[in-house]
């Protein structure tokens, strides 16, 4: 089975430097527990850190397993091309290990 990521929210009108992703088969506090080196957040902004479903997310048409599967990653002034490349290499190594 392939693992399938979801873009939660519009492709182009959002802000540049967020990324809010669902992926199939695996719930976000797992992989951002596995992932220490990895600056992130479950859910939505207004829902983070939380164990049930984002009603953001849930609004949005998400399924309440694609809401608790989803977590949001954010750019800073100082983040380089390096740390960009790093976090997607962490999150698919990590993914790999827990999807179910």
């Amino acid at each position: 089975m392939a693992t399938r990521v979801h873009l939660n929210g519009h492709a182009t009108q959002r802000l540049p430097h967020t990324l809010n992703i669902s992926i199939d088969g695996v719930a976000a506090d797992e992989v951002l527990a596995a992932c220490p080196t990895l600056a992130a957040s479950t859910g939505s902004a207004c829902h983070a850190g939380q164990q049930q479903p984002s009603p953001v997310l849930l609004a949005m048409g998400r399924s309440e397993r694609s809401a608790l599967a989803a977590f949001r990653l954010s750019l800073g002034r100082w983040t380089t091309h390096a740390d960009i490349q790093h976090a997607a290499r962490v999150l698919a190594q990590h993914v790999a290990h827990l999807v179910r």
